[in-house]
């Protein structure tokens, strides 16, 4: 028996509205608030945040699992929406359109590839899993242990061992003779062998007022011919950038 969908098809143009408005809105139009709670950036980040936990219920029925209570949705998500806004303001508004606006340029893409763009939003337990694979023998990503004794388990291949090994090589440079020789100087006359990876992105920085909003000010905008086109409201940046610095050690590096 065939089952009617009509909301896939609205669903579909809904969301092709969604990605053709993101793709207009500069970074200042993201940060401008909705509300007083939220910003247009927000509000994306907030979209995701529960279309996560729908994503992630489906799985479970993919799986083959059954629902229990704990998937329930509480009556009252207040708290939720209130903790989690904070941490959503906290990525930066390209990062939050970037779950409804699928066309990443090569640029955009180059610049995440070396740590400029405004989507390194990346936990250090993600940059620890990914340390991790390369320090695997096999390029095997295994699934994080937090229990005593409990067996290690393989979460996905992704890395030929002869590319782990190029990696692992690469790394070990940074430790001992690149930028990262200093920092484990230590460890090495323990006799352990480390690898290593140092980065640095810079970001900028909104100004805000004191009840934490950001400053915005009218900027104009003109066609080539210096005819105004129309007039919006840009967020004042601070005058540097803020610097964000990782260090991933890996150890042993031999085995």
């Amino acid at each position: 028996m065939s089952i009617d969908r009509p909301f896939i098809e609205q669903n579909t143009r809904e969301r092709e509205r969604m990605r053709a408005l993101v793709a207009r809105l500069t970074d200042e139009e993201l940060l401008l608030p909705v509300n007083e709670d939220w910003t247009v950036a927000a509000v994306l980040g907030h979209i995701a945040f529960w279309d996560g936990r729908a994503l992630a219920l489906a799985k479970k029925l993919d799986r083959g699992l059954p629902f229990t209570s704990s998937d329930d949705e509480p009556e009252d998500v207040d708290w939720i929406n209130d903790a989690s806004r904070p941490l959503i303001h906290a990525i930066a508004p390209r990062q939050a359109t970037m779950v409804t606006n699928s066309k990443l340029s090569r640029f955009d893409l180059a610049q995440e590839g070396y740590g400029q763009g405004l989507a390194s939003q990346e936990t250090p337990f993600q940059m620890a899993l990914l340390a991790s694979t390369a320090a695997n023998l096999n390029g095997d990503l295994m699934k994080p242990m937090i229990e005593l004794g409990r067996q290690p388990e393989i979460y996905n291949h992704v890395l030929p061992s002869a590319t782990a090994a190029e990696m692992r090589r690469i790394m070990g440079l940074v430790t001992s003779a690149g930028t990262g020789q200093k920092a484990m100087a230590d460890v090495h006359r323990q006799g352990i062998i480390t690898g290593g990876k140092t980065g640095t992105a810079q970001h900028e920085v909104p100004k805000y007022d004191a009840d934490g909003k950001p400053l915005t000010r009218q900027k104009i905008i003109k066609d080539n011919k210096g005819n105004i086109i129309r007039t919006v409201q840009e967020i004042v940046r601070e005058q540097h950038t803020r610097s964000d610095a990782w260090f991933l050690c890996i150890a042993p590096l031999d085995h």
